[in-house]
């Protein structure tokens, strides 16, 4: 048996895979770093005194050719040859397609929302603590889970931990005064200000954002990302909200605030953005670029500098 695990939540992946080999000795698991011959050679070795064995390789990507080769692998009854990749998968081929017809590639992508509020209540039950619905919602957006991709259910389970240990009733203040929001929230916020046209908090947040050791050319590379969401979300003005998050793959509150400018606008913003990164990229102060930066992209929108 042969199977391909990727995805964004690397905590459902390891728990797949700890269920597939749990009754296999550790004498006859095998693990791998990359998809090498050694590892597919693994594959036909006899297991010791047992009639399974695993081989568990783990892998940055897989390419189109990487994925051709494990189609035509023929992989003996005895082997359970696990690959589990951690970054960029190839899903075009045809080979690609044929291993997923054949249910040997499973995506374990991000976790619902009511599956993850269920999850959190019961991680807060387990630790007889009490957390509230309201809070529940405030908790995963300030985490970042559904916007941030270095934000999994191992963060969530370590954050509530935290909470846990210092509250038996779990409030937003506890969550706000406990655990540090993700980067990519941070810049999320950060773009609110900036569609809001609230210079005094822009600023404000810039200056926090130093201060927590945070670099210029990583918070205008997020910012990137959030307005070309933007710019996606204003090319779709008059479809319903739920059109919108279906299309673009993403919650409302993510793109809502973009939606009174223009795609013309958010554009221009854009190419603002990355001139304060080429500008930083030649040398020019990080601290005082992203601040002159986003004074330009406050006039573009009509805000007071």
């Amino acid at each position: 048996m042969k199977l391909v695990l990727y995805g964004a939540e690397p905590y459902c992946i390891n728990n797949r895979v700890r269920k597939l080999i749990q009754e296999i000795d550790d004498m006859n698991v095998s693990r791998y770093q990359g998809l090498s011959r050694e590892a597919v050679a693994a594959t036909s070795r006899y297991p010791i005194m047992a009639d399974k064995q695993a081989v568990i390789v783990e892998a940055e990507k897989l390419t189109g050719d990487d994925t051709k080769m494990l189609e035509s692998l023929d992989i003996p009854e005895f082997t359970l040859f696990i690959v589990v990749v951690s970054g960029s998968v190839e899903t075009r081929t045809n080979a690609f397609k044929s291993m997923m017809k054949k249910k040997e590639v499973v995506e374990y992508g991000k976790v619902a929302e009511p599956e993850l509020k269920k999850l959190i209540t019961k991680l807060v039950t387990a630790k007889n603590s009490h957390i509230e619905e309201p809070v529940i919602d405030y908790f995963i957006k300030y985490i970042g889970y559904e916007i941030d991709e270095n934000v999994s259910l191992y963060t969530v389970n370590i954050a509530i931990k935290q909470l846990c240990y210092s509250a038996k009733e779990i409030t937003e203040e506890d969550v706000r005064a406990l655990i540090m929001p993700s980067v990519q929230v941070q810049i999320w916020e950060l773009s609110n200000f900036l569609l809001d046209l609230n210079g005094p908090a822009l600023y404000s947040h810039v200056t926090k954002l130093f201060d927590e050791k945070e670099n210029g050319i990583g918070m205008l590379s997020l910012l990137l990302r959030s307005f070309r969401l933007a710019y996606k979300a204003s090319l779709l003005k008059g479809r319903s909200d739920h059109e919108i998050s279906k299309i673009l793959g993403v919650k409302p509150f993510q793109f809502k605030a973009a939606m009174k400018f223009t795609p013309q606008q958010i554009s221009e913003i854009l190419t603002v953005l990355q001139q304060g990164v080429n500008s930083i990229k030649a040398g020019q102060p990080e601290k005082n670029t992203v601040i002159f930066t986003l004074n330009e992209a406050l006039l573009v929108l009509g805000g007071a500098a």
